[in-house]
């Protein structure tokens, strides 16, 4: 269904987004499965990245609507995010550091993993040219267990916000007035 905006420099709007990226997600997760079964192992991996990647999308909008409603929103920065694939997988994998994992990454080794996933995300799709030696076509790079790992992470994100449900949470800010909300975030977040 398309929606028009006159703006994304809207809160409704970007929550909006936030709630079609989850949504999306959910929908690339059940397609990855039914190409993991299929064995069609290159897709189902590169799918469970794009939705990974739909999961930072989600989250980066939700996080606009609290910086729009705290006065604290950069739509140019928030552009140059929305469409960069490589930041919006920084952003997931950083939400992992923060509440998953008990030995977070430095940024360094942030950067390097997400870099190498774009490239073997990309090896999911195209015949490709291996250190201008070796023709490698999908299906010769990508294994079972490297799609199954994908698909299974992308399951358990999508799972982990479900639970969290970050839009109907917004949804239940929306009608407090904005000078409110910004005193109430001063007063209760206030290391953000």
């Amino acid at each position: 269904m398309k929606y028009k905006i006159n703006s994304i420099n809207n809160p409704s709007n970007l929550l909006y987004l936030s709630e079609l990226a989850f949504k999306n997600a959910k929908e690339l997760y059940k397609e990855s499965k039914i190409l993991f079964f299929l064995r069609k192992y290159a897709r189902a991996l590169f799918l469970s990245q794009i939705g990974g990647e739909e999961l930072g999308k989600h989250i980066l909008c939700s996080s606009a609507y609290t910086q729009y409603r705290t006065s604290n929103f950069n739509i140019t920065e928030f552009n140059k995010i929305f469409y960069a694939h490589k930041e919006k997988t920084l952003l997931i994998n950083f939400i992992e550091d923060v509440f998953l994992d008990t030995s977070p990454k430095s940024k360094v080794e942030r950067i390097k993993e997400v870099d190498d996933l774009e490239k073997i995300k990309y090896f999911g799709l195209y015949v490709d040219v291996y250190e201008n030696q070796y023709v490698i076509s999908p299906n010769d790079l990508v294994q079972r267990s490297m799609a199954k790992n994908a698909v299974v992470w992308l399951g358990n994100r999508i799972k982990l916000f479900s639970k969290i449900n970050i839009i109907k949470n917004a949804r239940k800010l929306e009608n407090i007035q904005d000078d409110e909300f910004k005193q109430l975030w001063k007063k209760y977040f206030i290391i953000i």
